[in-house]
């Protein structure tokens, strides 16, 4: 039901009936309460984003159809899509949560969002390889110290670093000071 837009769907009542020996039946009574549909969307503090990844697709959408039947799986998408987005940003704190406003015949779908503080790479330290000089190791690491925080530079240097074959482990990990 909810993947259908019925978000206030409950269950009125449920029976079970004996009918003979080993059978019963089930007797399930629901109300599926209105559906809810989307003819608008918004992330507030961020209004470019509405034409960006999932939350494009569903901008599209609404304005070919006009509205949308709301979907819990299309909100989950959603909230994901925004929080990699953030993240890959430099905000590895990132809050997403999501408001409907109006009639759920046509509601408007409004993301908040509450990006952390930005985080940065800080000081490579390297132990525990005497024979490989740092200036080798350090031209394999695809950031520097005061860069933004980016995951997919921190596993490509994760994975030069590897191809060097000098390593039996190598472990990355934050410093906490």
């Amino acid at each position: 039901y909810e993947a259908e837009g019925f978000l206030a769907m409950r269950v009125v009542e449920q029976k079970y009936i004996h009918q003979q020996d080993l059978y019963h039946t089930l007797h399930i009574e629901i109300h599926e309460g209105p559906r809810s549909y989307l003819s608008g969307i918004m992330v507030d503090q961020f209004p470019a984003l509405v034409y960006e990844g999932p939350l494009g697709v569903l901008t599209e959408q609404i304005r070919r159809k006009g509205k949308v039947v709301l979907d819990v799986e299309m909100l989950q998408e959603q909230r994901r899509w925004l929080l990699d987005h953030f993240r890959s940003k430099g905000y590895l704190q990132v809050d997403v949560a999501y408001e409907l406003q109006g009639e759920p015949e046509h509601a408007c779908l409004e993301w908040h969002v509450t990006p952390g503080p930005m985080t940065y790479f800080g000081k490579t330290v390297i132990q525990g390889l005497n024979a490989v000089p740092y200036e080798l190791l350090g031209r394999e690491l695809q950031y520097q110290e005061g860069n933004i925080w980016d995951s997919k530079k921190l596993q490509a240097s994760l994975s030069r670093l590897k191809s060097l074959e000098v390593f039996s482990a190598i472990h990355m990990h934050p410093d906490h000071e």
